[in-house]
């Protein structure tokens, strides 16, 4: 993605909170903020070489329509091996991909990406992947957790035991 990006005159940078309070900074091109920015002087090393490419699918399991969280991964050149200590800490970590204009101010990048890592990255030999889903996976448990037991009065009889309250 980094090569039709830069013949695009586009720049893809990542902000990826690890577990740990510290924030990696990524670019499909070596990228620095300006100094009047909100996050003012800061690199973006170029490393990432693929910056999003984002699922959603309207049939969530074996029916059309309902709640289905959309996936994508995030690719990071790791051939130094800088980001292997990372891996296990992205679980759960909030990534956001944003997209300029080469040139411009970082404040002026629109955000393509606010979501979740999920599960640890997969590393290899050359790359650090990390796995991604929107906020909606989070809604991915029942809104009532208690069933009823079918055991009689105010527990249900059997025709609904094991439904939910």
């Amino acid at each position: 993605m980094a090569a039709s990006a830069a013949t695009a005159g586009f720049v893809f940078t990542a902000e990826i909170y690890t577990a740990g309070g510290s924030v990696i900074y990524v670019a499909t091109d070596e990228f620095a903020t300006r100094d009047t920015d909100s996050l003012p002087n800061m690199p973006f090393a170029g490393v990432l070489e693929k910056a999003l490419r984002f699922h959603r699918s309207a049939i969530d399991g074996s029916k059309i329509g309902g709640m289905s969280s959309g996936y994508a991964e995030l690719v990071i050149d790791n051939q130094g091996g800088d980001y292997d200590t990372y891996a296990n800490s992205l679980d759960g970590a909030r990534i956001v991909v944003r997209m300029g204009a080469r040139g411009a101010s970082w404040d002026s990048f629109v955000v393509m990406y606010d979501g979740i890592a999920d599960g640890a990255a997969t590393v290899d030999e050359d790359s650090l992947t990390i796995h991604l889903y929107d906020d909606n996976k989070r809604l991915e448990i029942p809104a009532q957790p208690n069933v009823y037991g079918g055991t009689g009065t105010t527990d249900g009889d059997a025709n609904v035991k094991s439904k939910r309250k």
